[in-house]
């Protein structure tokens, strides 16, 4: 409930420095509040003050002015590193910031209120950075009269706004261009040619340019790594992280490369997959790749992992060159080349492999070279893919492995952007964030002892390891009703109600023997697979005799052997060249079995009622018709 009291703070955040026409009225209120709580020593101008996150003055959180809920706002920005931030800002951006008290200006020691600054603010009606660049340049006949009768005939206050402009760090100064511009950057035509264009109908040319194209507000990030100018928690003598740069120490070669790339994997998706890439140049080029990749924690090998991979290794293969790189993975050049700005706005919240996007994006804004990518249909008529293909086999049974990147390094580099843009974040995103903000990236898996077991025993049984994502989703995906997921969910999560449940229960620890049992006055504590597979007086015996009968009708392969974490791991089972669909019957079967017996144990348990061990059978056979469960 806290995170979702966070996250509902967050979306006020995110409505209050909307910059489109959409913005709520009571923001302009909120943003007068703010300014009535500023701290008044030194005193802050009313004329200075424009939007609080886009300005360094500070404020009273305790002020009598504020509303709790305002209050709350801003504590959560500060909490979150709420900032503008941007990987390079436009020449129109730069002129839009704030005159006074500037984000990314040094304004220690100015004196705010100097009478040369109090003629800026009510002579000049200087609001922003550009208003400072035009009165630097006025002559004296374009001076306000108020200025020119001053002792120092206006001189003053163009000296004052040639410093305060000094005073902006270069990658904000609107007259310094930082890091210089290349010729690498999109012209106006080709960014039209390029903006929505499909790796499949033409060859894409990756854009280097940076620069952003929202405004001030649409620029404010939140969750970074690094303290904002708002957080309480900013190191004032901290280095502030540096804009990308291509590397300068590499001159760039006129060769233009064609490059094969292609990933391939076995047991795609699941735990125990093994994958390998393939880069290929050319028969007999030294550079040619094979390599065999390993599953990461959270991510295991899948043929889309293989060829995100390829394509990585081939840009660490090649610094300086001008590159063509072909795939035959569609969704892997979309991402590239569609929605790699979507996923850096999003903070790479719920994206799959954002570890090697993430160092596919750094190789391609760094590479002081032209890189393009083109889709190829696979394995039909191309003689690159085939070979690619053939090296990625090769790889996948080898023993060289691919060296990934280091996150430290990934999550650090300056060619990436720090934290989530606040008016990207949908209501799922910002839960997302804030979840793995507080688990510290690592989100706590409950009883994953008992998963690993269940996933041991469906890998036995099948030869295919599920992974935790498979296990959830396949009790989403059975054919059941309700009741029955939710009762395999109880199971995987530790929550079903039998046993040592009872015994955190005052009052109740007699329930955690078997009911059926002790009415023969046999004491068993009721575990799960007492219940499912030992009890000799609830039925279960005779009722997974049925399932294997009617098992047996309909395949003609063997029943597997039933045991407690096979049947915590059913909805993940899957069979291989699987063309009959003989796993979806069997998760089915286990599934309405073990909902039987369950149904039995409970009219024992809880209604205290006598039940015959050929009462779980029939209930099992009305299930199978389709009865009321």
């Amino acid at each position: 409930m806290k995170l979702r009291y966070e996250a509902i703070k967050i979306g006020w955040l995110k409505r209050w420095w909307n910059p489109g026409p959409d913005r709520p009225d009571w923001a302009w209120v909120a943003n007068e509040l703010v300014y009535q709580s500023a701290q008044q020593k030194p005193e802050v101008p009313r004329t200075t003050v424009n939007e609080w996150i886009c300005q360094t003055w500070p404020i009273k959180t305790r002020s009598e002015c504020l509303p709790n809920s305002l209050r709350e706002m801003i504590k959560t920005a500060q909490k979150y590193n709420a900032t503008v931030s941007v990987m390079r800002a436009p020449t129109s951006l730069r002129l839009d910031m704030p005159a006074f008290h500037h984000p990314f200006a040094r304004n220690r020691n100015l004196r705010i209120n100097s009478k040369t600054m109090r003629c800026l603010q009510t002579h000049h009606k200087a609001k922003t950075v550009g208003d400072l660049i035009q009165i630097s340049q006025l002559d004296r006949p374009d001076l306000p009269e108020a200025c020119i009768h001053e002792p120092q005939g206006g001189q003053g206050c163009r000296k004052k706004a040639k410093e305060l402009l000094n005073r902006i760090k270069d990658q904000w100064h609107p007259e310094r261009e930082t890091p210089q511009r290349h010729n690498l950057w999109h012209t106006p035509r080709r960014l039209k040619r390029y903006k929505e264009a499909d790796p499949v109908a033409t060859t894409v040319t990756y854009n280097l340019d940076t620069r952003t194209v929202h405004d001030v507000l649409g620029g404010v990030r939140i969750f970074g790594r690094w303290p904002g100018h708002k957080s309480k928690e900013r190191d004032p003598f901290m280095r502030e992280k540096e804009p990308a740069r291509m590397d300068n120490r590499l001159d760039p070669v006129v060769n233009s490369v064609k490059i094969s790339t292609d990933g391939s994997a076995v047991r795609n998706g699941w735990e125990n997959a093994t994958a390998g890439i393939g880069v290929f140049y050319d028969n007999g080029n030294e550079r040619n790749i094979s390599l065999r990749i390993t599953s990461r924690e959270e991510e295991p090998v899948s043929n889309s992992r293989a060829e995100l991979t390829a394509i990585l290794e081939a840009l660490k293969q090649n610094d300086t060159d001008d590159i063509v790189i072909e795939s035959d993975s569609l969704s892997s050049l979309r991402a590239i080349c569609n929605h790699m700005d979507k996923y850096e706005d999003l903070n790479w919240y719920g994206v799959k492999n954002a570890d090697i996007l993430k160092g596919i994006l750094i190789r391609l804004r760094t590479r002081p070279a032209k890189t393009a990518f083109k889709w190829v249909k696979g394995h039909e008529f191309n003689y690159g893919n085939i070979k690619g293909d053939a090296l990625a086999d090769e790889g996948r049974e080898g023993d060289q492995i691919a060296a990934p990147d280091e996150d430290e390094w990934i999550n650090s580099h300056p060619a990436l952007q720090d934290g989530a843009r606040l008016q990207a974040l949908s209501a799922k995103h910002i839960y997302k964030a804030l979840l793995q903000w507080h688990t510290k990236g690592v989100t706590p898996i409950l009883h994953q002892e008992t998963l690993d077991d269940a996933k041991a025993e469906v890998e036995a049984t099948t030869g295919l390891r599920p992974t935790n994502g498979k296990l959830l989703k396949g009790v989403r995906a059975l054919g059941v009703p309700p009741r029955l997921k939710d009762h395999l969910r109880c199971q995987l999560i530790g929550r079903i109600k039998c046993g040592t449940f009872w015994d955190k229960i005052p009052g109740c620890a007699e329930r955690a023997m078997c009911s059926l049992c002790r009415k023969k006055n046999i004491n068993v504590l009721e575990s799960e697979q007492h219940m499912w597979l030992e009890c000799e007086n609830n039925g279960q015996e005779l009722a997974w005799e049925t399932t294997e009968n009617t098992w047996g009708k309909t395949t003609d392969r063997n029943w597997p052997n039933i045991t407690a974490d096979l049947i915590r791991g059913a909805p993940a089972l899957s069979f291989e060249h699987d063309f009959s669909k003989d796993a979806k019957r069997l998760r089915i079967l286990i599934t309405v079995t073990i909902w039987a017996i369950w149904k039995s144990r409970n009219k024992s348990a809880i209604t205290n009622q006598d039940v015959a061990p050929s009462e779980t059978s029939e209930i099992l056979k009305g299930l199978r018709r389709g009865r009321e469960v």
